[in-house]
């Protein structure tokens, strides 16, 4: 029986597609909540839906949309984000 060391079976339990995409959920939504204290943010395939209550910041973040996706892909080391929505509501 061969052992593993532990970072590699980390990693191997952090690249399973569900756990990854968890993970990098969360980064995503810690970013958000940091800097726009936005709470409702959802990832469907390379899609992001962010919505929030204050119509100005969807406004504003409607402006710097390339730039936040930039932002948040290199957070995420991947191209994974292709398209923002951003909703008042």
């Amino acid at each position: 029986m061969r052992w593993k060391n532990l970072n590699d079976s980390l990693q191997n339990f952090k690249n399973r597609k569900n756990i990854k995409n968890g993970i990098q959920m969360s980064f995503v939504k810690k970013m958000l909540q940091k800097k726009f204290h936005i709470e409702n943010v959802s990832l469907e395939k390379d899609c992001l839906l962010i919505e929030t209550k204050d119509s100005v910041l969807a406004q504003e973040l409607n402006f710097e949309k390339e730039t936040l996706k930039e932002e948040l892909n290199k957070l995420l080391g991947e191209q994974k984000i292709k398209e923002i929505i951003i909703k008042a509501v």
